[in-house]
């Protein structure tokens, strides 16, 4: 069995080429262990973990509320205000509205509404 320095001795005898994937191979297999290293450290420590689960909790925000009441059921996995709505509303629509100028029809526009000219 060889010691470091015998193989070290040994390598360079090798031509350039094999002294090249010798080296490169080697800073390979260190970037490597580093890497399982820190991984595995962070890991453990829990530094990747995700402070509450919602947008809310992270900031220390106030929760989610509609006209001033919390919205209804877990919305944590939910994104945006429609996981606000009740469950008997209206389901979204979109009315195409054939229009040379891109502004809405008089007479047609309502609170609910939004018209977007194309």
């Amino acid at each position: 069995m060889r010691t470091i320095s015998d193989h070290i001795e040994h390598v360079k005898t090798q031509p350039h080429h094999v002294r090249e994937r010798v080296a490169f191979g080697l800073a390979v297999l260190m970037a490597g262990l580093i890497g399982i290293v820190w991984l595995g450290v962070s890991l453990a420590s829990g530094s990747f973990a995700i402070a509450g689960n919602g947008f809310a909790q992270a900031t220390g925000a106030a929760p989610f509320t509609v006209n001033g009441q919390p919205a209804l059921g877990d919305t944590s996995g939910l994104a945006g205000a429609g996981a606000a709505l009740p469950p008997g509303d209206a389901s979204a629509h979109i009315d195409v509205i054939q229009d040379d100028m891109g502004a809405a029809p008089k007479g047609t526009a309502s609170a609910n509404q939004t018209i977007i000219p194309f």
